[in-house]
Formats: C-alpha cells, structure tokens, sequence
C-alpha cells in the first residue's frame, strides 16, 4: 500500500528527533475532528503509553475517544473508578445490552503497549504480546453523526485529560487476527485496514500527522515535546 512509502519518507525526516508527546494531565490534548475515515463498525486500536500518575475516584484519563451521538462510542482509558484498570470500551449501534468494558490492571510510570480489537463479534485487549481480557459481542460499533475524535482526552467534552506520554497510535478499521496482532507487536506491521496513525515524535510544531494515505493531521493542544 502506498501508506508505507509515504510513511518512510516522512520517518527519513523525523526520525532523528527521537522525541515524545507528553500530555500534563490538565488541559492537553490533540484534536482529530472529525473525519469519517475513523467513523469505523469495526476497530484496532494499537498504542504505546505511560502513565505518569493516577488519582483514584478522579477524571478517567483518556489515551483516544472517539463520540458520536452517545458519548464513549469507542476509547481507551485508565478507569480511576476501580484500581486503575487498562479499559477498552466500544458501544454497538441500536443496542441496548452493550459488551462489557475490557480491562486489565498496569501500573503507574511504566511503558506499555496496548493492542485492542473488535471484530463484530469478539473485543479483545493484549498488552505487550500478551492477551488479557476478552469478551463476545455481536453488531457493528455505532457511526451515527461522529463528532470529535481526540488523543489525550475524552471527546465531545473535551476533558479526563492524559498525564503523560503516548506515541505510536494506530487505528485500523477492522479487528486484527490473533496473528496479525502478534505480528505488529513483533514489529512487522500490518498495513490492510489501517485509516489512522500517528507516531507523535516530530518534535516540534504544533501538527501531529497521519502516516495513512488519509492524512488526518492533529492539532496538538498544549502538549509538549521531551527527550
């Protein structure tokens, strides 16, 4: 796919930042819109993170959140409701009994990454090559009336910001295979279905941009560049 060529060009210019995106957990965050190339049935969410510090009984630190006309449609985020657990949430058009959230415990100050999927019929959550949690479903995700798409924050209200870094995040249009998955964790990329990515190391500027043929930069709001 011609997502790669582009990709390496643009790696060639980049790449000896060796920077990350840090978010202060206050207001930062990068804006997405709302293109309909992320307004997906089906998801692979694909990303590295860590978490700087979790308050229990606080805001819900969002990593990316997708809102249509109810809110939470698709994300991840640190649940503060409970210990802290890795959450993977989608919800289905015209559905009443929606799957249950996936999650899995992680601790602060630690890098992780995270490969999450929905298929129509099965979520599941790997961290670092290894499966966590999953659950069955049944129904296409809801795309009805897509009004923001964020990293780094909860969409729509523009809040549950991040407190720390996020880099490589890659968003597919369909749930990936359990091989796939550990193909990508293994560093040999999948390209079929991908509609998003941001690797977040430009290192300066206020742009973060997509690597997919679709090219749906972010404005980055607040969040700085560190070593």
């Amino acid at each position: 796919m011609a997502w790669h060529k582009n990709a390496a060009v643009l790696d060639g210019i980049l790449k000896n930042y060796g920077k990350s995106l840090y978010f202060d957990g206050i207001d930062d965050y990068i804006d997405l819109g709302s293109p309909k190339e992320l307004s997906t049935k089906y998801i692979t969410l694909d990303v590295e993170f860590e978490l700087d510090e979790l308050v229990i009984g606080s805001q819900d630190p969002h990593i990316f959140n997708r809102k249509h006309s109810q809110p939470a449609t698709v994300g991840m985020y640190f649940s503060t409701q409970s210990n802290g657990d890795l959450t993977f949430r989608v919800r289905l058009s015209g559905s009443i009994d929606n799957p249950d959230d996936l999650g899995v415990t992680l601790n602060e100050k630690t890098k992780y990454r995270a490969i999450a999927t929905y298929d129509g019929e099965t979520q599941k959550l790997y961290i670092d090559g290894e499966l966590v949690d999953s659950n069955q479903a049944s129904g296409e995700i809801d795309t009805s009336s897509l009004e923001q798409v964020t990293i780094g924050c909860r969409a729509g209200f523009v809040d549950h910001f991040w407190s720390g870094e996020i880099n490589n995040l890659r968003v597919y249009d369909r749930g990936l295979s359990d091989e796939e998955v550990q193909n990508n964790f293994n560093g040999d990329i999948v390209s079929d279905g991908i509609v998003g990515y941001w690797k977040l190391n430009e290192g300066y500027g206020q742009i973060s941009y997509d690597r997919s043929p679709n090219a749906n930069n972010g404005i980055i709001k607040g969040a700085a560049w560190s070593d």
